[in-house]
């Protein structure tokens, strides 16, 4: 098929760094998930209390890092039940499930804590402590009657902590995937849509949401590298253009995969497109009444 023959044209190649593209649009889809990884690896465990006759143990871990603390029984001078209510924090962590640090009551002062932030639980004072001990174990007649008797048992927190936050999670995969998804369909299947068809006396040109018919009739047309200005309609990322942009000071309507160098249609009307095959979309265009300059 002869030069003059040919119709239909693919658009040009991008060219483009795809590196970083597949980075970005990567990056928004896998930063919600790498969050919820991250969240869950940090977030705090259930708490656990042991009792032994020699020691209450309580294992405060949450994620990679944690504190065990030890209560020699010898040093315990009274175990009691406990209202918790009113706590303010004054230092530690204080999250759904997971109240561990130092805070303070009314009616016990200021306390040492590990609890799941409930209003039931046990206060232990005992030699050594500076601060009465608040803990919260699921069953607290049962952790006092196995530490006054000296009996082997692990209490667990009745709750457990909150490890992904679901809403940030959803907030965030509401925000960023549909991002991801644009800039996914603009950068790798938006080029491809592009397409220009001579037939009629008029140039089609198809892009990723529209068709366009562009009267050829007193157009002239050259091969062309514009000055650069800014967009002032429609799309314009690296690889798809379908929009009017200012390109040597004028209004330039560009289609195509590129905004610096292309095939420049103009009359009274500037058309900027970008045919891979140049030399066979200057023919089809001349054969169709264009006035092609070199």
């Amino acid at each position: 098929m002869s030069a003059t023959e040919k119709r239909e044209f693919a658009p040009a190649v991008p060219k483009r760094s795809t590196a970083w593209l597949v980075t970005l649009v990567g990056g928004l889809f896998a930063l919600p998930l790498l969050y919820a990884v991250v969240a869950f690896l940090l977030s705090p465990r259930q708490l656990r209390y042991d009792v032994d006759s020699a020691f209450i143990t309580i294992y405060t871990t949450g994620g990679f890092t944690g504190d065990v603390k030890k209560i020699a029984m010898g040093r315990v001078d009274d175990i009691a039940p406990a209202w918790l209510r009113g706590g303010e924090m004054q230092y530690g962590s204080k999250k759904g499930g997971y109240c561990v640090g130092f805070f303070r009551y009314h009616s016990l002062g200021e306390v040492w804590q590990a609890t799941d932030c409930s209003e039931g639980g046990v206060v232990i004072r005992a030699g050594g402590e500076i601060h009465p001990v608040v803990i919260t174990p699921a069953d607290p007649e049962g952790f006092i009657a196995a530490a006054k008797d000296g009996q082997t048992r692990t209490f667990l927190a009745p709750n457990k902590p909150s490890g992904i936050p679901w809403g940030t999670l959803a907030l965030m995969c509401a925000c960023l995937w549909p991002f991801a998804g644009v800039f996914f369909v603009l950068f790798f299947l938006a080029p491809g849509r592009i397409s220009y068809r001579v037939a009629g006396g008029a140039l089609e040109v198809r892009t990723l949401a529209s068709r366009e018919s562009i009267p050829l009739a007193g157009m002239k047309a050259r091969l062309h590298q514009p000055l650069q200005g800014g967009r002032l309609s429609g799309i314009g990322v690296p690889g798809y253009y379908a929009g009017v942009f200012d390109l040597d000071q004028a209004a330039t309507a560009v289609y195509g995969t590129s905004r610096e160098h292309g095939v420049l249609l103009e009359a009274d009307v500037r058309v900027l497109v970008t045919p891979r095959d140049e030399a066979g979309f200057l023919a089809a265009v001349g054969a169709a009444g264009v006035t092609v300059r070199s």
